[in-house]
């Protein structure tokens, strides 16, 4: 007599609209800490960068002091632009919000994109309006952050994908995906 095989789970699905907005927040549940140690690193080099200029213009001459002055202003508006489109691509303020809502809008040619997702036993398919699908396998995925609001999924160190609990039809069901990535994934985190 054979043992009948185990029973597949249905893959749970769940349904939501994607937009700029959406994207925007998900932003902020991903840690920043590769723009921290690039701006760091920029703002040693410019110290560096500083010091030596100040050496320079200790010499007794005119010109020199001009030099420096000139290149000190022109660093000053260098890293003050730098900062502008650090905060202008990271989405926040007006500006750069409606950056990159056009730039959604460009990619995509709407405001907003229904998404289907199932995650089931061999990972997660993503589905989207206009024809768009992909097949991510748990074994592909890098690593799952639990955060107060939803789920941070990883397939590389800066490519993700964004659960809110909000997508999920109820607590249960949010519950169910969060336990089935838990077996599944070997590197999952909580945060607060």
């Amino acid at each position: 007599m054979t043992t009948p095989p185990e029973p597949v789970n249905a893959p749970i699905r769940i349904t939501y609209r994607e937009s700029a907005d959406f994207l925007l927040d998900a932003m902020e549940h991903v840690p920043r800490e590769k723009i921290r140690v690039s701006f760091g690193t920029i703002a040693a080099m410019v110290a560096i960068v500083l010091l030596l200029l100040f050496q320079y213009a200790l010499q007794p001459t005119t010109r020199r002091l001009v030099v420096l002055i000139v290149t000190i202003t022109l660093m000053l508006a260098g890293a003050g632009g730098f900062w502008f489109l650090l905060r202008c691509l990271s989405g926040k303020g007006d500006l750069g919000r409606k950056w990159i809502r056009r730039q959604y809008r460009a990619q995509t040619g709407r405001d907003e994109t229904q998404v289907v997702c199932e995650f089931g036993d061999a990972g997660l398919f993503r589905s989207a309006e206009g024809g768009a699908a992909s097949q991510h396998p748990w074994t592909a995925t890098a690593r799952v952050v639990e955060t107060p609001k939803g789920l941070v999924l990883y397939q590389t160190k800066e490519l993700f994908h964004w659960f809110p609990k909000t997508a999920f039809a109820s607590p249960a069901q949010y519950d169910a995906v969060v336990r089935l990535i838990h077996s599944k994934v070997a590197s999952f985190e909580r945060s607060s």
